[in-house]
């Protein structure tokens, strides 16, 4: 019997984690990943390394208060209304941005290769969470911006070719 009680608690103990994987978010808790989301797409956009540590924070407490990994990616978490009102973010910024468009042409035609190659890649890494990769296509379009003397506050869709915008 106490071998019965002994298994039973131990099942039921490496069950929880897996019940909780399945279970969704509360409303309240999906609002406030998705306020956290948006605001960590943004963040990462305009490269604000300090509250974007903040909003993922934010995130991996709600990860871990569900029991969903840490590795997943946060848009499988985010809700649709947290990518319309990033889309929206997105509108306004290249709204705002209109005239930093000036500096998109002004790139050597080897210099604008290797950005939207970089560009590309970043954009790839940041919707598969990939930190470490991410980081290092920004190290590289940082480079190119140095050497061609394009200010920091320029957004990177701002400088990559029209046909590789996202």
């Amino acid at each position: 019997m106490k071998k019965l009680w002994a298994g039973t608690i131990l099942l039921l103990a490496l069950s929880i984690p897996l019940l909780a994987q399945g279970q969704r978010l509360s409303p309240q808790d999906q609002q406030r990943f998705d306020s956290y989301y948006s605001r960590w797409v943004e963040y990462s956009q305009s490269n604000n390394r300090d509250q974007m540590v903040s909003m993922e924070k934010r995130m991996q407490d709600i990860y871990r208060h569900y029991g969903i990994p840490a590795d997943t990616p946060y848009s499988r978490v985010a809700s649709s209304g947290a990518d319309r009102a990033r889309d929206r973010d997105r509108d306004r910024d290249y709204d705002r941005d209109r005239d930093r468009d000036h500096w998109r042409g002004r790139l050597s035609r080897g210099d604008q290769d290797r950005f939207d190659s970089y560009y590309s890649r970043w954009v790839q890494y940041r919707q598969g969470n990939n930190r470490e990769q991410v980081e290092s296509m920004e190290k590289r379009m940082w480079e190119i911006y140095e050497h061609n003397q394009i200010p920091r506050s320029v957004p990177f869709a701002a400088i990559a070719s029209q046909g590789d915008r996202r």
